[in-house]
């Protein structure tokens, strides 16, 4: 994990408790390196451990989701290291309010 992930992590766990009827998404996503197939498996291992991260900080797990995008919706360019590294990351949607 990224320096600081742990904090934002229970950011999320601190709304969500705030917000009882709140449920989340977590998708994970790669860069374009490497092989599709490991890079959905790789996404997917991303999302799972961003979700065990919120558990641990309390939130419930019904309440939350996941999924693995690959290399799929990229928001930066695969071409440099840069746009590789903003590419390699995960989101949070919320699904119900």
């Amino acid at each position: 994990m990224k320096p600081g992930a742990g904090a934002q992590l229970g950011n999320i766990a601190a709304v969500m408790n705030a917000y009882p009827n709140v449920e989340l998404n977590i998708g994970g996503y790669t860069d374009n390196t490497g092989n599709e197939d490991s890079n959905l498996t790789l996404s997917k291992q991303r999302a799972n451990a961003a979700m065990a991260g919120i558990v641990s900080h309390g939130a419930a797990a019904t309440r939350l989701g996941s999924d693995g995008y690959g290399e799929d919706h990229p928001v930066a360019d695969n071409a440099t290291e840069e746009g590789r590294s903003k590419n390699r990351r995960i989101d949070v949607h919320v699904t119900q309010k």
